[in-house]
Formats: C-alpha cells, sequence, structure tokens
C-alpha cells in the first residue's frame, strides 16, 4: 500500500471510485475542481488535502492525467486481478470482458480490509474528525468502514439524480407486478406516485422476473446492498449535477435517501487533461472530428461501457447510420453473444464499413472510450 504525504489544512478528503473510466474520470475532475477552488482561496487559505483511493495501474494512469504541480496525493490498495479469474492487467472495468462484469465487481469489494487499514492510518495521524470519505456508489462498504472508524462519509454519484432515484426506488422498493402482466403494463412507484414503470423496463432495471420475490440476481442483489449500505451509514449524496437541470431529480434522491443532498456538476475537466492516458487518444480523435462539423450535428452513438447489443442489430445498426448521412461517433463493444476477450472485431461490421465512413469523413468509430 502507497500513500503520498501531503501538508494537510483543515482536511483530509479521500476520494475513493468505482475501478471504471466513467467514474474514475469524474472523481478526478471533481478533485482538480476542489483543488482549483483551494488555490483561489489565496495565500491565509488553509488547504484541503485531497487524496484519490485506487489500485496500482488506476494511480498511475490518474497520476499522468493530472497539470503539473498539482497537489492531488494519491493511495494505493493492493488488487490481484487474476485472483479472481480476470486478466492480470484488468484493474479497471474497461479491461474485462462485458461477461465478467458481475465477477469484477464482487471482486472490488475485497479491497475493505486495505482501506480499513489506509483510513485507520490517516485518521489516527489527523483526527477522525478530519477526514472525510467521498466514495462511488458501487462502494457501499467504505461507508460501513467509515462510520465504524468515527469518520464522515459520503457518496458521490458520477450519474445524474432523476435516473437514479428511479433506478434506486425500483431495486429497494420494486413494484408489485402480477406475472400476467403485459410488457406495456405500468404501475407507479410507491415513493414516487407521479412516476410509472412499464413492465417491459422494469424486467431491464431488475434483470431477473424473480426479483420481487427472491432478488436472485447475484449483481442487482449487490447493488441494493451497496445502496442500502450508502443510506443507513453516510451523512449525504454528493451528485454530478445542478439543481438548474434537476431540481425534481434533486428532490426525488433526497426522498428516497433521506439524506441531504449536493448538486456539484456538471464535472468536467477543470485544467490539464480531461481524460486518463487510457483514454486520452480516442479523446483526441473525437475532439478533431467534432471540431470539424458544424454545430449539433453529430449524432453520439453509445449504449453504455457495460452494455451491448446482438451482432445482427450491430450490424444493421451500421448500415442505417452509414445511408443516413450523418456524421456520426459510434463508441462499440462486442456483441452481447461474444465473450469479449479479443476486443471488437471488424467482422460485426459490413466489410469497409470503417474505411468508408472515415473515407468519406462521415463518422468516427471508437473502439474504446470517448469523451
Amino acid at each position: 500500500m502507497g500513500h503520498e504525504q501531503q501538508e494537510h489544512g483543515s482536511g483530509h478528503l479521500l476520494l475513493f471510485p468505482f475501478l471504471a473510466q466513467g467514474h474514475l474520470i469524474p472523481f478526478l475532475n471533481l478533485a482538480k475542481r476542489l483543488e482549483s477552488l483551494g488555490q483561489r482561496g489565496g495565500s491565509g487559505h488553509r488547504r484541503l488535502a485531497i487524496t484519490i483511493v485506487s489500485t496500482p495501474r488506476n494511480v498511475a494512469s490518474l497520476q499522468r492525467a493530472l497539470p503539473a504541480g498539482s497537489s492531488i496525493g494519491f493511495a494505493e490498495l493492493p488488487f490481484s486481478p487474476s485472483d479472481h479469474g480476470l486478466p492480470p492487467d484488468a484493474e479497471s472495468a474497461n479491461a474485462v470482458p462485458l461477461h465478467t462484469f458481475p465477477t469484477f465487481t464482487f471482486a472490488t469489494e475485497l479491497l475493505q480490509s486495505s482501506f480499513e487499514k489506509l483510513l485507520t492510518e490517516i485518521a489516527g495521524r489527523e483526527g477522525r474528525k478530519n477526514v472525510c470519505v467521498l466514495a462511488d456508489m458501487f462502494l457501499g462498504w467504505t461507508a460501513e468502514t467509515a462510520r465504524a472508524l468515527g469518520v464522515r462519509h459520503r457518496m458521490f454519484l458520477t450519474n445524474g439524480a432523476y435516473a437514479s432515484a428511479v433506478i434506486f426506488s425500483i431495486w429497494l422498493r420494486p413494484p408489485s407486478f402480477p406475472r400476467s402482466a403485459d410488457p406495456d403494463d405500468e404501475l407507479a412507484l410507491a415513493e414516487f406516485p407521479d412516476v410509472c414503470v412499464r413492465y417491459v423496463d422494469f424486467l431491464n432495471v431488475v434483470l431477473n422476473e424473480d426479483y420481487g420475490t427472491d432478488r436472485s440476481d447475484p449483481m442487482v442483489a449487490y447493488l441494493c446492498r451497496m445502496i442500502s449500505l450508502h443510506f443507513r451509514h453516510s451523512s449525504g449524496l454528493v451528485i454530478n449535477t445542478s439543481e438548474e437541470i434537476e431540481s425534481k431529480g434533486l428532490h426525488l434522491i433526497g426522498k428516497l435517501s433521506g439524506l441531504p443532498t449536493f448538486a456539484v456538476g456538471p464535472v468536467i475537466g477543470a485544467g490539464g487533461r480531461t481524460a486518463t492516458d487510457d483514454t486520452a487518444p480516442d479523446q483526441d480523435m473525437c475532439i478533431k472530428f467534432l471540431d470539424s462539423k458544424p454545430q449539433a450535428s453529430v449524432l453520439y452513438v453509445s449504449f453504455g461501457s457495460q452494455s451491448s447489443i446482438p451482432a445482427s442489430q450491430m450490424m444493421e445498426l451500421a448500415r442505417g447510420m452509414e445511408a443516413s448521412g450523418r456524421p456520426f461517433i459510434w463508441v462499440v463493444r462486442p456483441p452481447v453473444e461474444s465473450d469479449g476477450a479479443k476486443g471488437f472485431r471488424a467482422e460485426w461490421l459490413p466489410d469497409d464499413f470503417e474505411e468508408r465512413v472515415a473515407a468519406a469523413e462521415q463518422g468516427v468509430v471508437v473502439r474504446g472510450w470517448a469523451p
């Protein structure tokens, strides 16, 4: 375990993102913003010490994404992916095949003992009242650890408030659809009577038709447990949104959690790169393409970093976008029926598709991460 010493002022904030680019980058950008605010406080301002907690490969990548002279520190927690049947370099979700994402997620909980040791060390040295943990929604066990050590804790939601409130409500207190329900049948959520959910959408969120009785899907059960730990042991929710954009969403998630909410977004880059070095080449390519097109003219197509579609639909989507003539950026992942072990293969797209759209300056196919 490595920890870089810093000059400490009135407090020490530990940021602990989930091990995935869509979580690491917002945490990094939040750290940059907080550091920038501290610098603007003037010479008499007591600076907040900021430490990002992650695994060695992620720490190395995040460090290279910081501007020169940054005071943001890092703490490394040991993690051995191969112990869990994962590729040896799989310290981020983008490095694992889609079907192993649950295994990867469950493995991150084994970081708890190392995190407890780190937090005990810092709280003992600086005083537990001077330390606060801001952790990802996937890492609910950090809230339990912080509470046991008498350290303040808040959850950071890297996505929006409204969608999170609805999904958390479905996970924690699912509507009681009858098994004979039609796909388009709707029921209101218990906490939010004005929000109705269709049966087909409900099944997409809970992943299992037996969820209402035994919650047997392991991934959903894990997420329910993580959210419950946050709601039980955290002292607030910090959310990557703004009151102007999501006033209703902030109200809903505050009502559901019973916790105070703090809107701090949208969190985007503040100095230096807006990506880690793992994502920088894709970012540069996308920005160059966007700069060459008229404003608001480019279609962005992505199903998420841990979601995909069948190969047949991927082929049809490619043909449709090319035929439309519209410029696009398409972030691709291997189709759902593939194990993804060898990455994305050209055979899943029409012959010479990438070459044609590139030559026509119509589209960019991103196999990694788009900004």
